[in-house]
């Protein structure tokens, strides 16, 4: 099967300012390595063959002049956005590029730890979305009816579904479902929805989206604890 993969690469990450003053995409998360360095490695590692790079004009500009090398590998395409034209109009300009009967796209600042052919199989003639249960970030009370607290669990794990921003899509469908212009969340999942073409893969393993610094931090302590576990048993 052909693996063709559209990371959707933010632009600034205003939340990580003043500590951040660079794209997203581009933060260290470990000595010497980008948080797109590893997504690439992530992706590779899956066997994917052609990688679509889609980001506005600015942050092209930075890619060009601090990480040209980017620019160098024969797998990667870069889609450039003149104007935003929001998520969904993002995968479908990028989608030019691709030629697979399923297109796997992902946010260029999500962690996960999946095999991405899981979703490939649940996909099937449509989409798919890779979903997991979010830790909420405030501790959860439960009272009676009197006001009396019953139980008190700290940063609890939801009982709801959210995305990853991990999707896999039939290439065809994109065209269809796709606006010129708009946001995959606010238009396109619900119409796949209502015409019952969108289905979800849980996660079982780890997901990190980096939104803040301490969501960088985070990232940073645990490939490092990563790194030294591999090192300690090769």
């Amino acid at each position: 099967m052909k693996k063709e993969v559209i990371v959707l690469i933010g632009g600034w990450g205003l939340r990580l300012k003043p500590q951040v003053k660079r794209p997203k995409c581009f933060v260290e998360v470990s000595k010497g390595e980008s948080l797109l360095d590893a997504q690439m490695e992530w992706l590779i590692s899956h066997k994917f063959t052609k990688i679509v790079l889609a980001m506005d004009r600015k942050t092209y500009d930075y890619m060009r002049k601090h990480h040209s090398y980017y620019l160098e590998e024969p797998a990667i395409e870069v889609s450039i956005e003149d104007t935003k034209l929001g998520t969904g109009g993002a995968v479908k300009k990028a989608s030019k590029y691709c030629s697979a009967d399923l297109v796997y796209v992902m946010n260029g600042d999500d962690i996960v730890d999946s095999n991405p052919e899981e979703l490939y199989s649940e996909a099937g003639k449509g989409a798919a979305i890779l979903v997991t249960n979010p830790q909420i970030p405030f501790g959860k009370i439960v009272v009676d009816k009197l006001g009396n607290v019953l139980d008190f669990q700290e940063k609890p794990m939801g009982s709801f579904f959210v995305s990853t921003g991990h999707y896999v899509i039939e290439n065809k469908l994109i065209k269809k479902y796709f606006p010129e212009k708009g946001n995959l969340e606010l238009t396109v999942w619900q119409n796949m929805a209502n015409d019952q073409r969108l289905r979800v893969k849980e996660l079982k393993g780890r997901w990190i989206t980096i939104n803040s610094f301490k969501d960088l931090e985070k990232v940073r302590k645990e490939i490092e604890a990563t790194s030294e576990n591999n090192n300690q048993t090769s």
